[in-house]
């Protein structure tokens, strides 16, 4: 996930040691081939930037609050794109060259308008007034992204109509720990080539951890569970805290609780909402592959799965036990259970529509309710 091509620079601290520090930072990253945005040399040297992203061409322009405890003036204003907040004497005029900027892209060809913002005066998951009020703006002008990167914590993410807007992924990697900043997202961006539009974004949750005398990385939390040599660098600590991190991640962005019992590389996140994935097959050894069950599995041409609240997913979000086995075989499939109730008591509610399901195969879970009511009649 490392491969920078660009970079936004724009920010309230970029004049906290001065111009010639800006512009040391600057001529620093052209010295390294890498792209960026948000800050310029002179006045001059303020034009729209268009790249071609995968034959798209893309607008992108950035813009920043004011800095802070620094005084703007006409001999360092020029150096960023400066937002000011909704009440502020300078709003409309601001408004009026944030206009100009959109106008810009369209006549240099953008066909897709990213907006990087530095924005919030909040360090938290909540999103301020002016978030809001220059997220409508920007939608309003034909942004298609907009991305937020201030607050130090995850913020929701946001349909303005076709405009999508991830207020905040948060710090990336840290050493903080207030407010949930060891958590963030990376975010991904699909786009129709063809209408030039916004298909969907996913979010990839991510986790900040102090590893032995290396200082602070930032890891996929699905790499965390899942790659053998990275999970054997992280504590009980650092697992327990990523557990949480799923579920506080996936309220703060998509308004939806989630947790890791089943971890996905990526969340989707549409108009109407987050959307699962299917459910990756199981890796299966040879002797499972061997066992009784797996061959009157893959022998059946339809399979009745029966269970309780756990088959339903009600603990976990929505995710049944038997979700794996049906991506592992190749079969159609009917799932019979409920909130509420127990096994036993599905097979007795619904036994028309097992009866009448056609199916070759019936797999029946069983929990400690079903075998303390001793319902031997199932």
């Amino acid at each position: 996930y490392n491969n920078y091509d660009l970079v936004n620079i724009s920010n309230q601290r970029i004049l906290d040691y001065g111009k010639d520090s800006l512009f040391k930072t600057i001529d620093n990253i052209n010295s390294s081939k890498l792209d960026y945005t948000g800050v310029y040399h002179n006045e001059d040297d303020k034009k729209v930037k268009i790249v071609d992203i995968e034959g798209i061409k893309t607008g992108i322009i950035s813009y920043t609050y004011e800095p802070k405890d620094i005084e703007l003036d006409k001999d360092n204003q020029y150096v960023a794109n400066f937002l000011c907040n909704e009440d502020s004497k300078d709003f409309d005029d601001v408004k009026d060259k944030v206009n100009n900027d959109f106008k810009q892209l369209r006549n240099n060809g953008a066909e897709l308008i990213l907006v990087i913002v530095h924005n919030s005066y909040n360090n938290n998951h909540v999103y301020d007034k002016t978030q809001k009020v220059w997220n409508e703006l920007f939608a309003k002008l034909g942004a298609d992204i907009v991305l937020g990167n201030n607050s130090s914590s995850v913020q929701r993410i946001e349909y303005y109509d076709k405009t999508v807007v991830v207020n905040s992924t948060g710090n990336m990697i840290s050493n903080e720990y207030g407010e949930d900043n060891d958590l963030s997202m990376m975010v991904k961006i699909y786009v129709d080539k063809d209408r030039k539009d916004i298909n969907a974004i996913s979010i990839i949750p991510l986790y900040s951890f102090k590893e032995n005398n290396k200082g602070y990385v930032t890891i996929p939390i699905y790499d965390g569970f899942n790659n053998s040599e990275l999970n054997k660098k992280l504590s009980y600590k650092d697992i327990e805290r990523m557990k949480k991190g799923i579920e506080i991640i996936s309220k703060e962005s998509m308004d939806v609780l989630l947790n890791n019992d089943i971890l996905e590389k990526e969340y989707f996140y549409f108009t109407d909402g987050y959307k699962r994935q299917e459910v990756e097959k199981l890796d299966l050894s040879v002797e499972e592959e061997n066992s009784s069950i797996y061959k009157v599995m893959k022998k059946s041409n339809k399979t009745c799965y029966i269970g309780d609240d756990y088959t339903a997913g009600n603990k976990n979000g929505g995710f049944g036990w038997f979700e794996p086995l049906v991506s592992t075989f190749d079969n159609e499939y009917v799932k019979i259970s409920n909130i509420g109730i127990n096994s036993s008591d599905a097979v007795n509610k619904y036994k028309d529509i097992i009866n009448n399901s056609n199916c070759d195969l019936y797999v029946v879970a069983l929990g400690s309710n079903d075998i303390r009511k001793n319902y031997l009649n199932v």
